[in-house]
């Protein structure tokens, strides 16, 4: 399917991808440091603020709690069960 990526700018759409693609790769998605140190961000702070905007755009979600930030893919698509 095509992703919508309009008005997303170029690093939420580059965040973007780097989890999807980390999820598929790993099972998991990646932290917010490694986002910082894959893509050349400053500071996680920064990463945050990507991620909030691609949050209130409805293409993932944020769990956990200060600490433990975690981000969850919205499912485009029905998860694969993998046992």
């Amino acid at each position: 399917g095509v992703m919508q990526t309009d008005g997303l700018g170029f690093r939420g759409t580059q965040v973007l991808i780097f989890i999807r693609r980390h999820k598929r790769a790993t099972g998991d998605v990646p932290s917010y440091a490694e986002i910082r140190d894959k893509l050349g961000f400053n500071d996680r702070s920064e990463v945050g603020k990507v991620i909030a905007r691609l949050e209130r755009r409805g293409l993932l979600r944020r769990s956990g709690d200060g600490r433990e930030r975690r981000i969850k893919l919205d499912a485009q698509r029905p998860p694969s069960h993998a046992a």
